[in-house]
């Protein structure tokens, strides 16, 4: 009885710690570039923490890239972390629409360590700029970048009012029955 008792104890309080993992996306959309060597800067406040997994951070730019340009790279940076400069020559994917106009996506992992520190005050800054050799000179209104970090985060599952109608029941029924069994 005594471990039974232990047993529905433990139950009880189980319920009370359930959680679900729910995605978190930020994204900037498809912003257009209207000058050359353009700085972007992408402010998201009031961010839940993180689940502790990491996230991963998708970067997207289309206009005045090649390959075997130096200085056409775009340079990441995320509160004070410098991510580092990305072009099409180290792009995840690419499309090329035309000479000197390409489309292309680099994919980074985001460990949680730098994403703890990103959310550590509720808010994220996103600094993006365009290198020195990103121009408009071919096709400018096509020209954009599109940035987006997606993590978990953690909510509380509310639990049903029946569950603990449920376990009060039986707590009482369990009363109820060591009465009976010590007036016997």
């Amino acid at each position: 009885m005594k471990k039974f008792k232990i047993a529905l104890l433990v139950l009880f309080l189980q319920l009370n710690i359930t959680a679900e993992a729910a995605l978190i996306t930020l994204a900037t959309g498809q912003v257009a570039q209207t000058t050359a060597r353009q700085s972007f800067s992408f402010d998201f406040n009031e961010l839940p923490s993180s689940d502790g997994t990491g996230g991963i951070l998708i970067l997207k730019a289309r206009g005045d890239y090649t390959a075997n340009i130096v200085d056409e790279f775009i340079n990441l940076k995320v509160d004070q972390s410098e991510l580092g400069s990305y072009n099409l020559s180290n792009a995840s994917a690419s499309i090329n629409h035309g000479p000197n106009d390409n489309e292309w996506t680099k994919i980074l992992d985001v460990g949680d360590f730098f994403l703890t520190r990103w959310l550590s005050d509720g808010n994220i800054n996103l600094w993006v700029n365009l290198g020195a050799a990103v121009s408009l000179d071919f096709n400018p209104a096509a020209a954009y970048v599109d940035v987006t970090l997606t993590y978990n985060t953690l909510t509380a599952v509310p639990i049903p009012p029946a569950m603990y109608l449920f376990a009060t029941g039986l707590l009482l029924l369990l009363g109820m029955r060591q009465m009976n069994t010590q007036r016997i």
